[in-house]
């Protein structure tokens, strides 16, 4: 084989939807392979379960900003009130829109059965209300921020 046809066959090769060419002639052998642009990497299962672990904030925030950010899960939060945990993954918001009042405040009093915030999820848009009657006694979590299921929004006591 001439190395003008070998040329000619890496050509074809590479306008061909082929990954591979084997060729055997008699006491010749040639092999061309292509790699594909859009080959998906692998992955272990150890980094697929140490990214199952982490939450949400710890895989899109720096830990910079994470200081400046209130911290609440159930095992930190020592409280003689009432925990009002959510009760689902999703987008927290204190009001209706951007410029509305916020649903409560600190010091506020609520009742069992206001609502208290909203949280969307898949665009539809989730009321949480008061399982209590009681002052809002802190909010742990900011406008806008990314709550997992579980986490604790907000305090309510006497």
């Amino acid at each position: 084989m001439v190395v003008n046809e070998i040329k000619e066959l890496i050509q074809l090769l590479e306008k061909s939807t082929l990954s591979k060419l084997q060729l055997k002639k008699s006491e010749f052998e040639l092999t061309l392979e292509k790699q594909s642009p859009l080959q998906v990497p692998l992955v272990s299962e150890e980094l697929i379960q140490m990214a199952a672990n982490k939450s949400v904030a710890d895989l899109t925030i720096d830990d910079g900003e994470k200081q400046n950010m209130p911290q609440s899960t159930s095992n930190e939060i020592k409280t003689n009130g009432t925990l009002i945990k959510a009760p689902l993954v999703g987008v927290f918001y204190k009001a209706a829109s951007p410029d509305a009042k916020p649903f409560v405040t600190v010091g506020e009093t609520v009742k069992e059965g206001d609502t208290i915030c909203i949280i969307e999820a898949m665009k539809i848009l989730n009321e949480i209300k008061a399982p209590v009657s009681g002052v809002v006694k802190q909010i742990h979590t900011n406008n806008g921020d990314i709550v997992e299921f579980d986490q604790i929004l907000m305090e309510i006591g006497d």
